[in-house]
Formats: structure tokens, sequence, C-alpha cells
């Protein structure tokens, strides 16, 4: 075909490939679920073929798959198990590695048929087989709910990463969200092993916590029994970082969400006040060796009088110059995802009578969060500045004109203390037994 298209000197937009990997009667679980591994032989086949064939003109020629399943005819009780979702995300996960544009599995909806290969060698409980991923009755077998899966793991406009996995029975793929999320999916293709995951990642640094979907044998198992729910599994886990362990359940699949850790993940202070004369600052950097920050600000009164990006931790130095505007002025410093708020009192001074309620605050042992109105003239500047450890201000700790200032006090383990903070020069004072 490729050579009389060529003779008609004709160059197609795309070409169609079907990919099946069993032929019906020799199903077998640990086959198929090595087989997907082929993906990317297969598309250089192809773009072979047709670089051979058509010469320059392949080059605009798309790959696409338009049918993919376990089995190319008589589909069995494989086709309907928890075997068959398993290699749906496998094969997925190869064909995003490939210049395949498109990807189909084949079919949504079928028909159920019994006389075919149900072999008791074969994992699964539904003594029939059938392409849809749910039945004519609305019945959804395991691929439906992998597709599900899947979908949570990559979409439109994600990056994949380079993933690899040193066991033949873990399957690891890795995709960047196009929010700074790592998302990675692994699946376990053995039966009966729970498989320790070692997962090591590089250019990149999670926060500590990750969300999980998981699906294998218990939903399965649900969809057989009645009893609990047959639907992909959400959960929560703790313990992240660049390198963790995760336990794959026998014959699952889990598409792991990594948030990307804060960069920096904290700067000190998160505020600074100067007097209209300005004044130096220094903003301190704690971040992970891996994160790379800048500084920045649209004040041109801010002005940065040492280097504004560097790696891990730092330090960033400025000056404020004299304010000569006649009002009050704030401005902002961004490093990465955090910020340092800047403000400055005016070259004219008015009289800011200012005042704070409650001026006295008691506290149980246990601690507890609280708030404070400082009240001032319009234009002046404030800022809260607390005298002890235990007393954190939790909201912006300066501002201008009147405002609220919210506060926490830690939990008390030793006697009676006192602390104060000090806003636009006034004092809560602070009891706790």
């Amino acid at each position: 075909m490729l050579n009389t298209l060529r003779t008609l000197g004709v160059t197609p937009d795309f070409v169609i490939y079907h990919r099946y990997e069993q032929a019906p009667g020799a199903e077998s679980d640990s086959a198929l679920l090595q087989a997907a591994r082929t993906w990317a032989n297969d598309a250089a086949d192809l773009r072979q073929q047709l670089n051979d064939y058509l010469g320059s003109g392949a080059a605009g020629v798309e790959l696409v798959c338009t049918e993919n399943n376990s089995v190319y005819s008589n589909p069995g009780k494989q086709t309907t198990s928890l075997v068959n979702g398993l290699y749906y995300a496998d094969s997925f996960g190869q064909f995003i590695q490939t210049e395949f544009t498109s990807f189909m599995w084949w079919i949504f909806r079928n028909a159920q048929e019994t006389g075919n290969n149900n072999s008791a060698s074969l994992y699964g409980w539904r003594q029939y087989g059938d392409y849809g991923i749910v039945s004519d009755q609305n019945d959804r077998y395991p691929t439906y709910f992998v597709s599900k899966l899947v979908s949570g793991f990559t979409g439109e406009g994600d990056q994949v990463v380079q993933s690899s996995s040193s066991y033949s029975l873990i399957s690891a793929y890795a995709a960047k969200r196009t929010d700074g999320s790592l998302a990675l999916l692994l699946i376990n293709k053995s039966a009966t092993n729970t498989l320790n995951a070692a997962v090591s990642l590089t250019g990149f640094t999670p926060q500590t916590t990750a969300n999980v979907l998981s699906y294998g044998i218990p939903q399965d198992e649900s969809a057989r029994t009645g009893v609990g729910s047959p639907d992909v599994a959400t959960s929560t886990i703790g313990g992240i970082s660049t390198n963790f362990v995760y336990a794959l359940a026998p014959y699952s699949a889990v598409v792991i969400n990594l948030p990307t850790a804060s960069c920096p993940a904290s700067v000190s202070p998160g505020s600074q006040s100067f007097p209209y004369s300005g004044g130096d600052g220094q903003i301190t950097i704690t971040a992970a060796a891996a994160c790379n920050w800048t500084a920045t600000t649209a004040a041109s009164w801010v002005v940065f009088n040492s280097q504004v990006s560097g790696s891990g931790n730092g330090i960033v130095n400025y000056s404020i110059r004299e304010n000569l505007t006649g009002s009050p002025r704030q401005a902002v410093i961004s490093v990465g995802s955090q910020s340092v708020t800047i403000a400055q009192d005016s070259n004219v001074i008015p009289n800011c009578n200012p005042s704070i309620s409650p001026d006295f605050a008691t506290f149980p042992r246990g601690g507890g969060t609280a708030s404070v109105t400082v009240t001032v003239e319009n234009g002046c500047a404030w800022q809260a500045v607390s005298n002890a450890s235990w007393i954190t201000i939790t909201s912006s700790a300066n501002g201008t004109g009147s405002g609220t200032i919210s506060y926490s006090v830690a939990s008390n383990s030793s006697g009676r203390r006192f602390g104060t903070v000090t806003i636009a020069g006034q004092t809560l004072t602070i009891k706790q037994k």
C-alpha cells in the first residue's frame, strides 16, 4: 500500500494502528502483563516503514492507535478481569512515551460472550468475556475503573517525565502536571505479593503528603460480593520526600499525586516597617538545595544591594529610599512562592492617636487563638511585634490605617506566664494559666 501511495504521489495524513496482544485461546495473564513494553518498538518500526516509502514527506504523517485490547477475537474471561485493567494502565503508560498521538481502547460498550476462553488458569471471577469497559447492562468492568484512575494521572498539557523500574513486576510512569505537581502511575503485576516500590525523585522536591488513587483486588471483590465500593479508592499518605517507599498491593494500580514543595520553604521576616527616611533590610531565605529562587519587586523605591537569585538557603539585602510623597506606602518583595510586605511611613507625620482593643487577654493552659483591633488615624502605619516566643502573629504584622491582628498562643506545660505584643507603640498583655 505504501508503495502504491508513493507511486501515486499521495502522502496520507495519518496511519491507523490496531494493537491486540494475544490470539484467542492462547491468553496468559503473566504474558499479557509484560506485553505492553513493545509500544516503542512498534512506533519505531512504523516510522521506519513510512520513511522508507514516503521519504521526507513521512515526517508529517501521524501515528494513531484506534484499537487496543488484550485479544484480537473471541474475548474470554481475561477481557473482563482485573488483569486486563492492569494491562490497560500499563499499555497507556507505554503509549505516552511514544510518538503516537491517539490512544483508543476497544471498546466502550460491546456484549458479553460466554463460550470463549474461560480457563481456570486465568485470573478473574466473571465467566464471560466482553470487549467493552461497560457491559450492555451497564456493569462496569475493571478496565472502566482503571481508565478512570488513569484520567487522574495525566491530561492535556502535561509533560511526560522519564521514569523506569528495575523490577519486571512493577511498572512506573511519571508526568509533570500543568499545575507543577508530579503524578506517578505504579502497577504491581504480582497476583499474590505486596511489593515495596522504592521511589527516587530527581529534580523535583515534593510536599510531605500526597493524594493517592488506587484500584485492585479489594475493589474487584466488592463488585463480586456487593460489599464495599467497587470504585477507585482515594487516600492521603505522609512521609513523602525525594526518596520514599510505597507498598503496592497485589494486582493493583495506583496514582500518587505529589504537589511541589514551596520554593523557597519560608522567608523571614514576612513583613517590615520603615520610617519615612528609609533604611536597610534583609531577608533570610530557607529553601531546599534544589530550589532556585529570585527576589523581585515592582516598587522603584525598594533597591536590592545584593544578589537577588540563588539556590537553597540564602540572604537578600535591600534598601528603602526616603519617602517624600506625603503619604505612607507599601510594597511587596516576592521570593519564589513567598513574599515580604514592606510598609513605610510618610514624611508628613500625622497625629496617629493609636489605641488597641482589648489590651489584655487571658488563655488557658491549652493555648488558643484571638485577635486585637488597632485604631489609628488614616495614613498612619503600624507594626505588630510579639515579645514572647510562645505568642505568634498569624495575620499580617503591619499595615496602614486601622486594622485587625490575629495571633495564637501555644500550649503551656509549666506555670503561669505573661507575655506582650507591641502594636503601634501600644502594649497587649497576655496571661496564660
